[in-house]
Formats: structure tokens, C-alpha cells, sequence
């Protein structure tokens, strides 16, 4: 949180009926660069288009930041997720 700034950082929140249902954030970092973090769904909410809408408010935001790179730190366990990372382009 050191380098936080609301400028160039963002975490967008899903909710349903006042639960959590998903979430993602984006961290500016170096060289106009910036980091997926938390890019994460509850299970019962998943196949219905929210993970996509998460995903496109964050790269809307990074192309209105005009960061050069966005990039993520993942496992190879995380298949599903790391399919829709390479449909982002991310």
C-alpha cells in the first residue's frame, strides 16, 4: 500500500445481494506498466459473463491509463483463468 495512488490503481468489486461475487484490481507499476492482481469469482458465479465484465473494466482502465504493459504472475494450475488472461492479452 506504500505505493498506492488513486489515480493509477483500481479494484472493482461484484456483489449479489449484499455478498462478494467476484473482484479484480489493477496496480500501476514502473515504466507505465501495470499488474492484474486479485482477479477472483465465487464458484455459483461463474459461466455468466461476470468474470468477462470484471476483466473489461480493468483493461478499459489500463488503456485509459495508457499503460505499455499489463501484466499477471499466475501458476499453470489456473488453467481457466489463464485462458481468459491470453484472450485479454494480458
Amino acid at each position: 500500500m506504500k505505493q498506492y495512488s488513486p489515480q493509477r490503481d483500481r479494484i472493482w468489486l461484484a456483489a449479489s445481494q449484499g455478498r462478494l461475487a467476484g473482484m479484480v484490481a489493477i496496480q500501476h507499476r514502473e515504466n507505465k506498466q501495470a499488474q492484474l492482481r486479485w482477479f477472483l469469482l465465487r464458484p455459483e458465479f461463474r459461466g455468466i459473463g461476470l468474470g468477462k465484465a470484471l476483466m473489461r473494466q480493468a483493461m478499459d482502465f489500463c488503456r485509459a491509463q495508457r499503460f505499455k504493459k499489463v501484466y499477471l504472475l499466475t501458476t499453470e494450475q489456473q488453467t481457466t483463468a489463464g485462458a481468459l488472461y491470453k484472450k485479454w492479452g494480458s
